[in-house]
């Protein structure tokens, strides 16, 4: 269980106690995405493995087509649900069941995260229907399965989308940098780093045209150091530095002559 986010979010004083709760909270899941996945067709075997494989985010399957030799649409809606839940903060969960119920739509994060899946899964099925020749059915069973297992890094393929126009191929890419919430089985750079990134650009934006004014970043209520702001700058800055240097390293050059 990862929990890389700009603060820390500790459900008991003792780690050992929040590691305890976090592992049950990821034993049952992964029950219930067993149940699941069986009653949608899958065999135990299969059920198994694909679960584990959607929870740790590795992408694996027995089967070289992946998710696409079930040819089920309800197996994959199915993986699309449980990504999604493991792509948010399990801290959340604790605390939705023991103390507050609604604590899932107050938190900024958890909103933001959702709003991102729903949004790129909203214009890929455009792209995929329009551009594409879709069903519209199938424009948003692939759309929201690719853009969840993509953007939580889960690494599931329900298609081959290396055949898709590049104005789709684009959307896809672009999430894969976001990833899932703090606290969550995902990769990625974290949502939490977009929204107090995006906090701060509003901020030095607003401080442009009124250079005197203090304006504090806050996130869930909470005042958000600078200290923090500038970690988190430094991870996106190295992140995105990272990634362009090695694409480099791996992209033939072209135009050469031997």
């Amino acid at each position: 269980m990862k929990a890389p986010g700009p603060a820390e979010d500790k459900l008991k004083p003792r780690i050992k106690d929040t590691a305890k709760i976090l592992w049950v909270l990821y034993v049952l899941i992964s029950a219930l995405e067993v149940l699941a996945l069986m009653l949608a067709g899958m065999s135990l075997y299969d059920a198994l493995i694909h679960t584990f494989a959607c929870m740790a985010c590795g992408g694996f399957s027995p089967y070289g087509a992946g998710i696409e030799a079930f040819g089920s649409p309800l197996i994959e809606f199915v993986l699309t649900f449980f990504m999604f839940a493991t792509g948010a903060n399990f801290a959340l969960y604790y605390r939705a069941v023991r103390t507050d119920k609604n604590i899932l739509f107050r938190d900024e994060e958890f909103r933001v995260y959702a709003s991102f899946l729903l949004g790129f899964t909203g214009l890929l099925t455009l792209v995929l229907y329009k551009d594409m020749g879709l069903s519209l059915f199938n424009s948003i069973r692939y759309a929201s399965f690719q853009i969840t297992s993509v953007m939580t890094a889960t690494g599931f393929a329900s298609v081959d989308f290396n055949l898709w126009k590049d104005s789709a191929k684009v959307l896809v890419l672009a999430v894969m940098f976001i990833g899932g919430c703090a606290g969550s089985t995902e990769g990625g750079m974290k949502v939490v780093r977009f929204l107090l990134m995006l906090k701060y650009a509003r901020r030095e934006l607003f401080k442009f045209i009124h250079p005197k004014v203090v304006k504090p970043i806050r996130f869930n209520g909470k005042t958000v150091s600078d200290d923090v702001l500038q970690s988190v700058l430094s991870f996106v800055v190295i992140y995105i530095s990272v990634f362009v240097f090695s694409s480099m390293l791996l992209n033939p050059a072209r135009g050469r002559t031997y």
